[in-house]
């Protein structure tokens, strides 16, 4: 049985304007782009966290990684399905006034336990962010501008690291890292009055042929998601690609002050523009060609990743054995706007292998994988390795464990193989199951 979304749910137009349709993917980019600030500026704080509170780097690390990682993934199927039956900017709204009042709390913390309670709390706030957004975004543009709309999205994210690291590197030095939490924190709640006020629900699968199921139930959901062999490669090699591209984003601005002795705000600068700026120019450019080439062959968006990755390899090799924070930071930024052409591809290929009434659901699966294999299994697995070639009396342990982090974008390709091997096949699948 076919059931389209309740009245009252969406406008009764069949689609939006182009105007309104620019609007929304700018508010969501904004949205997306406060989400990162609040999740980065954790990493440019370290150094003054763990001087105030007294922490080993292995901390640091449940702090930046697991603690953080495991409840976003985990919240993030429960809201994910909340929002492909309910009203999707609801769902973001509220958990922007989460997410934000924990970072404001993240300043009041005095040790280890509160300030792993205040990750933990801005972790499920953000579970309400991107697959929400996705799905809207999906809602919004036909297949053939998806790509490009959900780079759009996802540069929101990369410029948030770029706010994120650099203007938290400068106000820590301005304020302390307690009150920089707080000032990073006070916009969400603003935002959240604009998505309320302002946006609307788009129909769902308005460009997919027909009106969406909404009554599939989260086994249904679930099953169907993983019955197409290319979802789950996509999934496992998403995973793969955050936990280098976190592991190294998260302790680099430590890298920088051990390595090369640089003040806070000089970190923030090269950290924030060489991943952020780099993964926002890499993102918009792989969108667009994205847009291009993925209507002829939809396997272009795995192509661009695995050549992305390939050449990280090389990046990330020139990166930890530089011995001029200069050749760094371009190597970094070099890599960071490869590997970020491949965004907009894998969510526009995430999304074609899901039907309308599943894909918030099929991000906050692949959110999930990238929560425990990246964001918590990154910076906690270089972490632990810092401190076990210190122990091993090396001279920069730090330096060691990205090393060792930065040959592990080979293994994602192969995923990305067996992904484009089915891709067609599965959405095909997809297409022909979407109505009933």
């Amino acid at each position: 049985m076919i059931n389209s979304d309740p009245p009252g749910r969406h406008s009764n137009d069949a689609s939006f304007s182009a105007g309104y349709t620019t609007y929304a993917i700018s508010l969501l980019f904004v949205i997306n782009m406060v989400n990162y600030m609040d999740r980065m500026v954790l990493s440019v704080l370290l150094p003054s966290i763990k001087a105030d509170l007294g922490l080993s780097d292995s901390q640091l690390g449940w702090l930046t990684g697991m603690a953080f990682a495991l409840f976003y993934g985990t919240a993030g199927i429960p809201i994910a399905r909340l929002a492909d039956v309910w009203i999707r900017k609801h769902v973001i709204a509220i958990s922007m006034v989460g997410w934000s009042a924990m970072t404001m709390l993240s300043g009041a913390t005095s040790n280890f336990a509160t300030i792993l309670l205040a990750r933990i709390g801005v972790g499920l706030g953000e579970a309400g962010c991107i697959p929400p957004g996705h799905s809207v975004i999906s809602d919004l543009t036909p297949q053939e501008k998806r790509a490009g709309a959900l780079a759009v999205f996802t540069a929101g994210s990369t410029v948030g690291m770029i706010v994120g690291l650099s203007l938290g590197g400068w106000l820590s030095e301005q304020v302390g890292w307690r009150w920089t939490f707080v000032i990073f924190g006070a916009p969400g709640v603003l935002l959240a009055i604009m998505v309320m006020l302002t946006m609307r629900e788009p129909p769902r699968g308005q460009f997919d042929g027909g009106p969406s199921q909404t009554n599939l139930t989260t086994r249904e959901v679930v099953f169907g998601l993983f019955s197409r062999p290319s979802y789950l490669h996509l999934i496992v090699g998403y995973g793969l690609i955050t936990f280098v591209t976190f592991g190294f984003a998260q302790w680099l601005p430590t890298y920088y002050m051990r390595t090369f002795g640089l003040s806070m705000t000089a970190i923030g600068m090269l950290t924030g523009f060489g991943l952020g700026a780099g993964m926002t120019i890499g993102t918009l450019v792989g969108g667009a060609i994205a847009n291009r080439l993925m209507p002829k062959d939809m396997r272009w968006g795995l192509w661009i990743g695995m050549i992305g990755l390939v050449v990280s390899v090389l990046l990330f090799s020139i990166l930890v054995n530089a011995y001029d924070y200069r050749i760094a930071f371009a190597a970094h930024f070099l890599q960071a706007s490869i590997i970020g052409m491949a965004n907009g591809p894998i969510f526009a290929t995430l999304q074609a292998v899901a039907r309308p009434g599943e894909r918030a659901t099929a991000s906050a699966i692949a959110a999930f994988a990238a929560s425990l294999i990246g964001l918590g299994g990154g910076p906690l697995v270089v972490g632990y390795l810092s401190d076990f070639f210190a122990g091993a009396g090396a001279e920069n342990p730090l330096r060691n464990a990205l090393a060792v982090a930065g040959v592990l974008p080979l293994w994602p390709i192969i995923h990305l193989v067996f992904a484009s091997r089915t891709l067609k096949a599965d959405i095909a699948k997809v297409a022909s199951d979407s109505y009933r």
